[in-house]
C-alpha cells in the first residue's frame, strides 16, 4: 500500500503542474489583454488549488504510514537531519510544499474577494506564480520523475 500512494503521489505532481501552466496562463492573459472576469477564468485556479490539496491529503498518507520513509526516519531523527535525503523529506519537502499550498489558496481567495476583473487577475497571477515557484523548490528533482516505469 505505500508504494502504491507514492506512486500516486509522484503521478499527481503533473497533474498539479499542467493545472499550474493552465492558471498562470489564464491569469496572465486576463492581465494582458484587460477582459471581463468569468466562470472560466475563474476553474483554472480553483481546480489548481483543488489538486494541490488532495496531494497533501495523500503526501500526509505517505509521510504517517506505518513503516514508510518519513515516519521510519523519526526513530533516529538526528541520524535522518544529518542525511540529505531524508532530512529533505522529514522536513524540507513538508515545509516548503505547505506553503505553495498557502499560496494557492490565498490567490483564489484573494481572487474572488477583489472587486475589479483587474484585480482579480493581478490576485492570480501574483500568488499562482508564487504558488508554482515554491512548488517547484519543493519538488525531489533528483527522484526518477515517472515512478514505476
Amino acid at each position: 500500500m505505500y508504494n502504491f500512494l507514492v506512486f500516486i503521489h509522484s503521478y499527481v505532481r503533473w497533474a498539479i503542474f499542467i493545472l499550474a501552466i493552465w492558471a498562470l496562463y489564464s491569469a496572465y492573459m486576463g492581465l494582458i489583454r484587460k477582459r471581463d472576469w468569468t466562470e472560466a477564468d475563474r476553474r483554472p485556479g480553483s481546480l489548481f488549488t483543488l489538486v494541490m490539496s488532495v496531494q497533501l491529503l495523500i503526501g500526509f498518507l505517505v509521510y504517517f504510514y506505518p513503516g514508510g520513509l518519513v515516519l521510519s526516519a523519526f526513530s533516529n531523527i538526528s541520524n535522518a537531519m544529518a542525511t540529505t535525503q531524508l532530512r529533505f523529506f522529514v522536513a524540507e519537502h513538508l515545509v516548503v510544499m505547505i506553503i505553495a499550498i498557502a499560496f494557492a489558496h490565498i490567490g483564489t481567495a484573494r481572487a474572488k474577494r477583489a472587486v475589479s476583473a483587474i484585480a482579480k487577475y493581478r490576485q492570480s497571477a501574483i500568488w499562482y506564480t508564487l504558488s508554482t515557484i515554491t512548488m517547484l523548490l519543493g519538488i525531489p528533482w533528483w527522484r526518477a520523475m515517472f515512478r514505476g516505469l
